[in-house]
């Protein structure tokens, strides 16, 4: 038990934190969920921030990208920001750390950020400087970092 403790804290201090260090985190149960946040491991989440559901879930899984030039081989996980950075916002999220989450991708060069609201179903697009919502009835269109992309925002919303 000791051991594992040491090893957890040791690899938790380990700057910087890398693929290899984060894939072993991943390892230990109870851990395998942990965020990094400006080059630091976010420890202090509460626990309805932790566990999100099948709604959020689902949510997730139909939105994503990182265009293909800015992916390089790996063993697990993309470090770098993503082009378009999509975050479900939970209940206990309030709008000015989302803002603030916003702006920490486009400092790390994410052009399009999505704040997705279930509870809302709402879909704000962000662009440095400027954010449009949307609600049901909306389509998303691609704009210049997804040329012909558009999408429906009652789909992403559908049960």
């Amino acid at each position: 038990m000791i051991s594992d403790v040491k090893t957890i804290v040791s690899l938790l201090m380990k700057r910087p934190i890398t693929e290899e260090i984060v894939m072993q985190v991943a390892q230990i149960p109870g851990y395998e969920h942990l965020e990094i946040t400006d080059g630091n491991w976010v420890l202090d989440k509460e626990d309805d921030e932790m566990t999100t559901g099948e709604e959020h879930g689902w949510i997730e899984a139909i939105v994503s990208f990182v265009k293909q030039s800015n992916i390089t081989p790996s063993q697990g996980f993309i470090y770098g920001a993503p082009d378009l950075a999509v975050e479900i916002v939970s209940p206990s999220q309030k709008e000015p750390q989302m803002l603030a989450k916003a702006n920490e991708y486009f400092h790390y060069g994410t052009q399009v950020v999505w704040l997705v609201y279930p509870r809302q179903k709402t879909i704000e697009v962000h662009t440095p400087g400027k954010a449009i919502k949307y609600g049901l009835g909306d389509t998303i269109p691609g704009g210049d970092l997804l040329p012909g992309f558009s999408l429906s925002v009652s789909q992403v919303f559908e049960s």
